[in-house]
């Protein structure tokens, strides 16, 4: 198993839809938040459940992230987190540099990385119902 830095032939190998959607979203993530400063609540999942729902603290971590309090950000929703950030760094290096992240591996490498994803998914949601307020 190994990551590669694949050179992509556009900026955008899937058109510029999903770019143009992102961009719309994340705009919209911003109103969000000035909403949810506002005393807003965003979890629509906790409202009707009681319980966090597994991206819960989302929002909070990354305007902790946004105001340089890492610790505190990652605290909110460890995994979410990381993942989140991940993809964002998948999106920009396709973007302006036309390379694109890849992983190589087997396909039992790919099974095990499967069940490994969902196990930490799995104990990042328990730490929220447990520990995130």
């Amino acid at each position: 198993m190994r990551l590669l830095l694949e050179r992509t032939s556009t900026r955008f190998p899937g058109g510029k839809g999903p770019v143009l959607v992102l961009s719309f979203s994340l705009v919209g993530y911003v109103g969000l938040h000035l909403l949810y400063e506002s005393g807003l609540k965003l979890c629509w999942f906790r409202s009707l459940t009681g319980i966090n729902c597994p991206a819960c603290g989302l929002s909070r971590a990354f305007l902790s992230l946004f105001r340089g309090r890492f610790v505190q950000a990652f605290l909110y929703n460890p995994f979410m987190l990381l993942f989140s950030l991940g993809m964002f760094l998948q999106l920009f290096s396709t973007t302006v540099f036309k390379r694109r992240i890849a992983l190589e591996a087997s396909a039992s490498e790919r099974n095990l990385l499967l069940v490994a994803f969902l196990v930490l998914f799995l104990l990042n949601w328990l730490y929220l119902i447990l520990f995130l307020p």
